[in-house]
């Protein structure tokens, strides 16, 4: 039979600067003993704590390795029982340690991971905030990361004086196993898939020497620790390869009691919680007969726009042809009229006055004559009957008789003129007719086109094909422009403008809250107050009031609020941060920022600076500032009882000046004024595709994840709305909103109880979180 056994390697680079004082170490016993009791490891860190602390910490967790293997070697309940009674000796001394000193220990300052690792079987303790990854070989080259912790809901432990090392993890490793131990700093710097190829890809000594190189121009402001470890099977004689295993530590029924170091469900069921990738079928192509009609429309189309053109070209030439014709008969018009006169009165025998002889014919002769005349000639002249038809008749024969009288010429042309005209009046029924026609075939097309786009939008947000559903959405919504405003469709583009503001909806992942629970009424102890952000830790709510600079606390238990009220001025607190339940940190207007007991009420600096700080984030006992002026993110580590100047986080030329919130959940989210969200990963930009938004996001107040979240929060109180994003695909989530988020300014996530606080005017929200 085979034998698991280990190979171990450690890294220390330590930047030596006094704020911090870390050390990483693996025990290295007898051979005898470490093949009975396994090996200890460990990775300490430090932040402004007392010389005297720092001594007797370390002195603590270098006599715990010593008493580990000490004898008896044979432990009731083997090496699981033996090394928990190491952890409860520790903390009882780690306790007396805390309480022996005169300066105030500032726990959330500790770091520290104890992990045994026996014969294929690990066992791992914490205090405070450190990283355990478990890469897990499924097939050759296809691994997952299994954050150990996180997975464990374990994380960042919450530190109890009284029992530091809180919990113990314990877990089964095989030869398709490798892990990794190491502090924050390594991740800032190192992504988690990087540490998975060089970690996997080499022996752990190897593998370490490459992270050196690759972290030693950043080890002048940071220290970097890590544990690599590598199961390893030792052939048997009969060649067997499968691994021996010891069993985890089960107390007989006689010692069964509550142990004060409690073990946790095994790592190899963590691999098995991994969630499967989800595929989906898209929908299928158009069928060919609605390529065909598509292509006969198209066709269509074309021929339409081309007898228009050519149409108008016509008609333009039409309207010259008629102006020449109007400016040629205005000019003869006249002549013919004068020529006509003068014929019809020689053919009348009509004798001008002057034109009278010398007496042979007197001038009432000539009048009995003409009237002679007109008598015998009456018969030839249209006569007026009475009547409206009458009327008509007699101007008709009017008419006729004068074009009768016209000479053959000018007749010709006046046909002409009436037959064009005739011409144009049919041309330009048949185009109205040409296009109505038109319009209607149009304009079902375009009902028919836009039906089809709902259609497939609808099948693609079904099967979670979220961009294929919003190109749609925006077909369709391109199509509707181009009805036209008749009130004959107007029926048909009510019922599309439903369908696209349904699909629109859904796409957007809106969920409206009629009425949200509320919290807490902050009105009720100001009735002016100007609450501007809140905070969480544990069972209570901080929140800040700077009209009367007064600082609320909120047991939620108890659904009681006590309030203190600063004796100093904070001078416009922007953002609150919850250090512990006693203890907050506030970042006022003019860009200091302060620690703030609740206990005692009092205040302290512990953060100065000439430059305007954007936005401020806690993450691993450190502190971050964003300042958009200067386009950097500084790193501040902790220096006696505040922090100091910090170091520059950002290593690449990306432009943060626009930027108005970040957080941190390993790498740094940054969000914009325009809502655009940029990731940074170890100081340096990396891809991003996170959804448009309609509207879009405007100057947003607060963002939030962290390593435990799949999920990045964004407030957008300009539009009323909390948004939520997928961090893997960049999709929306959820949308909550509500007409009563009218003065949205600030928002708690608490995923552990799957809760949204949410700070509007004065009053504080709960959502039911179901991300």
């Amino acid at each position: 039979m085979s034998q698991l056994l280990t190979s171990i390697s450690k890294l220390s680079m330590d930047s030596g600067k006094d704020s911090a004082v870390c050390d990483c170490f693996v025990a290295k016993p007898k051979p005898e003993l470490k093949s009975r009791l396994g090996t200890i490891v460990g990775i300490v860190e430090l932040f402004g704590q007392p010389d005297e602390f720092v001594d007797k910490f370390f002195e603590i967790i270098n006599d715990l390795e010593t008493e580990y293997y000490l004898p008896p070697l044979e432990t009731e309940g083997g090496i699981e029982k033996r090394f928990e009674e190491c952890l409860q000796r520790a903390n009882r001394r780690i306790n007396k340690a805390i309480n022996d000193s005169i300066i105030e220990i500032e726990l959330k300052n500790i770091n520290a991971l104890v992990g045994l690792i026996s014969r294929g079987r690990i066992y791992l303790s914490q205090i405070g905030q450190n990283n355990a990854l478990l890469f897990h070989r499924k097939k050759k080259y296809d691994y997952i990361i299994i954050d150990i912790f996180s997975q464990a809901g374990d994380k960042t432990a919450k530190i109890n004086k009284e029992k530091m090392f809180s919990n113990i993890i314990n877990g089964v490793i095989t030869e398709k196993d490798n892990l990794l131990f190491c502090n924050d700093s390594v991740l800032e710097y190192i992504s988690q898939n990087e540490l998975m190829e060089i970690i996997t890809g080499e022996s752990p000594a190897s593998a370490l020497k490459e992270i050196e190189a690759i972290l030693k121009k950043e080890s002048q402001n940071n220290n970097f620790y890590a544990i690599a470890v590598e199961p390893v099977v030792k052939e048997s004689e009969t060649g067997e390869e499968s691994a021996v295993l010891m069993p985890a530590y089960q107390p007989s029924d006689n010692t069964r009691e509550q142990p004060r170091v409690p073990s946790q469900n095994s790592i190899n069921k963590l691999i098995s919680t991994q969630e499967n990738t989800e595929k989906y079928l898209a929908p299928g192509v158009a069928p060919n007969w609605k390529k065909a009609l598509i292509l006969v429309v198209l066709i269509f189309k074309v021929t339409a726009k081309f007898l228009y053109k050519y149409l108008k070209i016509g008609l333009i030439e039409l309207f010259e042809l008629l102006n020449d014709l109007f400016i040629y008969l205005k000019k003869n018009i006249p002549l013919l009229i004068n020529k006509l006169t003068k014929k019809n009165r020689q053919n009348n025998n009509i004798v001008p006055e002057e034109d009278l002889g010398d007496g042979l014919l007197n001038k009432n002769d000539v009048l009995e004559i003409r009237n002679d005349d007109i008598k015998e000639r009456d018969y030839s002249r249209p006569k007026m009957t009475g009547g409206l038809a009458g009327s008509i008749s007699y101007w008709l024969n009017n008419q006729i008789a004068k074009f009768v009288s016209l000479k053959r010429l000018p007749q010709v042309l006046l046909v002409a003129v009436l037959i064009l005209l005739f011409f144009f009046s049919q041309s330009m029924v048949w185009q109205g007719q040409v296009r109505n026609a038109s319009e209607k075939t149009s304009a079902a097309d375009l009902i028919k086109q836009i039906e089809d786009a709902l259609n497939a939008g609808e099948a693609k947000n079904i099967f979670n094909d979220e961009a294929g559903a919003k190109e749609s959405l925006q077909t369709a919504i391109d199509l509707m422009s181009q009805i036209p405003n008749s009130k004959k469709y107007q029926s048909d583009k009510e019922k599309l403008q439903q369908r696209i503001d349904e699909l629109n909806k859904s796409l957007q992942k809106i969920s409206y809250l009629d009425n949200p629970a509320v919290v807490s009424d902050l009105s009720n102890q100001n009735q002016s107050a100007n609450i501007s952000s809140i905070s969480k830790s544990g069972n209570y709510i901080f929140a800040f009031d700077n009209q009367n600079q007064n600082i609320y606390k909120i047991d939620l238990a108890k659904k009681q609020t006590i309030s203190r009220q600063l004796t100093g001025n904070f001078n416009n607190v922007r953002k609150i941060t919850a250090v512990d339940e006693n203890n907050i940190i506030a970042l006022n207007g003019d860009s200091d920022v302060y620690k703030y007991d609740f206990e005692a009420n009092a205040a302290e600096n512990i953060l100065t600076g000439n430059d305007k700080i954007t936005d401020l984030a806690l993450y691993g006992g450190k502190l971050y500032s964003l300042k958009s002026e200067k386009g950097q993110i500084l790193k501040h580590l902790p220096v006696g009882t505040g922090y100091n100047s910090g170091s520059s986080w950002v290593k690449d030329d990306t432009d943060l000046s626009k930027s108005t919130a970040f957080t941190i959940d390993g790498g740094v989210y940054v969000i914009y004024e325009n809502g655009d969200i940029k990731y940074l990963l170890n100081g340096k930009i990396t891809v991003t595709n996170f959804s448009a938004l309609v509207p879009p996001v405007s100057a947003p107040k607060q963002i939030f994840s962290d390593g435990d979240s799949s999920y990045l929060y964004a407030l957008d109180q300009n539009n009323q709305r909390l948004i939520v994003f997928d961090k893997n695909s960049g999709n929306i989530k959820t949308q909550y909103s509500s007409k009563e988020f009218t003065d949205m300014k600030s928002m708690i996530i608490d995923n552990k109880e799957k809760k949204i606080y949410l700070l509007s005017d004065k009053k504080i929200y709960l959502i039911e979180n179901n991300n």
